[in-house]
C-alpha cells in the first residue's frame, strides 16, 4: 500500500507567472513550509520509488536596479537521477550561466561606460546509494567527477558527497507529469542554479533568483529543491522580465535533449 500525503496550498498566494504585477510585496514569505501553490493547489506527496526521473531548465532575468545599470542573467541545465532496484543511485547536473552587466558614463566612478559579460559551465557526474528514510527518500552521492555524466577515468573521481532528500509528488494542476522533488542538504555552488525556491513566497521560481534586486527586500529564506519528471520528463520555464515582480514559471512535459559538450568549461573541453 502507498502513503500519500495531502498538502493544501495558500490560497493567499499570488498566481504563478503573473509577472506583470504592479505593487511590490513587502511580506516575502506567506507561509512557512517548502511549497506553495507554485506547485499546485493541491499537493499529494508520496515515498519515490526505482526509476529515472530527468529535467531541463531554462531560466531568465533582466533588471534595471537604476536609470544607468542594466544586469541581465539565464540559465540552462539539465539533471538526472536514476534510483535502481538494487538500491544504487546515478545522476548527471549540467549548468550553463550566462551574465551581462553594464553601466552608464553617467553613473560610474570613472566616467566611462562599462560592460562585462561572465559565463560558467559545469557538468557533474555523481554515483551512489538511496534508502527510504520514513516517508522520503536519502539519497547519498559520495563518488562525483567533473565534465562527464558517465563515469570515463577512475582518476577523476572525487570523495565529496552530495546528499538529496527527495519526495514524490504527484502531478496536478501545475505539474504535468509525476515530480521528483529533492532538497539540497547542503549547498552547491553549481547544482544551486537548476534548484528552484518552492516555498510560499512572491519570489517562489529559480533559486538564484530568489532575492529581489530592485528594492530593499530581506533576503528570501527558500531551501533549493531540484525537480525532475518521470519520463519523458519535466522543463521548467522562469522569465523574470525587467518589469516583473514575481517569476513566470512553468512547466512542461518532456525534458529537452541535450549535448554534454555544451556544459564542459572550455579549457576541458577537448578532453
Amino acid at each position: 500500500m502507498s502513503l500519500a500525503l495531502l498538502v493544501s496550498a495558500s490560497c493567499n498566494h499570488r498566481k504563478t507567472g503573473d509577472a506583470g504585477a504592479s505593487a511590490k510585496s513587502t511580506d516575502l514569505r506567506v507561509s512557512e513550509g517548502d511549497f506553495g501553490p507554485m506547485l499546485g493547489e493541491k499537493i499529494v506527496i508520496k515515498v519515490p520509488g526505482p526509476g529515472k526521473y530527468v529535467a531541463s531548465y531554462q531560466f531568465s532575468m533582466h533588471r534595471y536596479p537604476t536609470r544607468e545599470i542594466y544586469i541581465s542573467s539565464s540559465i540552462r541545465g539539465h539533471s538526472r537521477l536514476e534510483l535502481m532496484t538494487d538500491g544504487s543511485a546515478t545522476a548527471c547536473f549540467a549548468v550553463k550561466k550566462n551574465v551581462h552587466s553594464s553601466e552608464s558614463r553617467y553613473s560610474s566612478y570613472d566616467g566611462k561606460d562599462h560592460y562585462n559579460d561572465r559565463e560558467s559551465r559545469a557538468l557533474i557526474g555523481a554515483g551512489g546509494k538511496w534508502l527510504t528514510n520514513d516517508n522520503r527518500v536519502r539519497v547519498v552521492l559520495d563518488r562525483t567527477w567533473r565534465h562527464s555524466c558517465e563515469l570515463v577515468d577512475e582518476d577523476r573521481v572525487s570523495d565529496e558527497a552530495m546528499e538529496l532528500d527527495c519526495i514524490l509528488i504527484e502531478k496536478n494542476d501545475r505539474l504535468p507529469v509525476t515530480t521528483l522533488a529533492c532538497k539540497l542538504e547542503e549547498p552547491d555552488y553549481y547544482v544551486d542554479e537548476i534548484s528552484m525556491n518552492t516555498a510560499d513566497s512572491p519570489r517562489s521560481g529559480p533559486f538564484a533568483y530568489r532575492n529581489e534586486s530592485m528594492d530593499g527586500m530581506s533576503i528570501e529564506r527558500g531551501n533549493p529543491w531540484i525537480l525532475m519528471g518521470a519520463e519523458p520528463g519535466l522543463h521548467v520555464k522562469s522569465e523574470d522580465g525587467r518589469r516583473a515582480i514575481f517569476p513566470g514559471v512553468t512547466f512542461t512535459v518532456g525534458a529537452a535533449a541535450f549535448l554534454e559538450e555544451h556544459f564542459i568549461p572550455e579549457p576541458f573541453a577537448a578532453d
